[in-house]
Formats: C-alpha cells, structure tokens, sequence
C-alpha cells in the first residue's frame, strides 16, 4: 500500500509540475505571439514607410521636370515676343528686357 501511495504522490507531484512547465510554455508562447503581431505591425509600417519614400522621390522628380519644362516655356515665349517686337522695331535694343524683370515707379 505505502508503494502505491508513493506513487500516487509521485505521480500527482509530476503532474502539478508538468502543469506548471504547460502553463509557463502558454505564457511564453502568448508573449512570442504578441512578440511576432508587433513585428509584422512594424514590417508592415516599415513597407508603407518605404512606399511613401518612393512616392516621394518620384514626386520630388516630377516636380523637377514640370520646373524645367515651365522655366523652358517662359523663356520660349519671351523669344517668341522679343522676335515679335524686333519686326516691329528692329533698331531698338532689347538687351535689358526679361519676363523676370519687374517695373518698378520712380
């Protein structure tokens, strides 16, 4: 009987054991799960990150392109209008007009 009793005690002390070893393993899987959703959230920030960079440099270049290609039709157009003034009066010096030049009284 006392063979027997000592196993039942052992058995049940293996058992509290092994159920404090299963309920630690349930802790630390619920902290590596929490551990794994905050990663993806970051990677997932990171992505998007990443994206808004590249929408932005392209937008930085666009912008550059749409500059130049403004800058090139003013200076086209005031060609246009200076060679339109010269047939006009062609003995007039037009050296110091600009579309960037501002009259200014006085």
């Amino acid at each position: 009987m006392k063979s027997r009793d000592a196993r039942i005690l052992r058995w049940e002390w293996e058992e509290k054991n092994l159920n404090e070893k299963a309920k630690k393993l349930e802790d630390e899987k619920r902290a590596a799960d929490k551990r794994v959703y905050e990663l993806k959230r970051v990677t997932a920030f990171e992505a998007s990150l990443n994206k808004a960079c590249e929408d932005l440099a392209a937008m930085e270049r666009m912008k550059e392109e749409v500059e130049e290609s403004a800058l090139t039709r003013v200076s086209n157009i005031e060609n246009n209008m200076l060679e339109q003034v010269r047939l006009l009066a062609p003995d007039v010096d037009f050296s110091k007009v600009s579309a960037y030049n501002k009259v200014v009284d006085g």
